[in-house]
């Protein structure tokens, strides 16, 4: 099974990527992914900028999201 990790946070994904890289877990994608402005029907709101990972992303079944925070505005 793969696992898919998006970090908005530069620090906390090269402590995460640190912590997979030194337990050899080799079965999640890592990526940063920073917080951007976005706006759709409902409003302004704060999300992944997921461009550039759109075309390397792998085939999901189920994506379970915890964040961003409540903090960036949407919650």
């Amino acid at each position: 099974m793969n696992f898919m990790d998006m970090q908005h946070d530069l620090d906390w994904y090269s402590k995460t990527k640190k912590a997979l890289d030194t337990f050899k877990i080799g079965n999640v994608h890592l990526w940063h992914a920073p917080l951007v402005q976005h706006e759709d029907m409902q409003g302004k709101f704060i999300w992944y900028d997921l461009r550039p990972i759109f075309s390397e992303m792998p085939d999901l079944n189920m994506a379970l999201i915890d964040g961003p925070q409540r903090r960036f505005g949407r919650g």
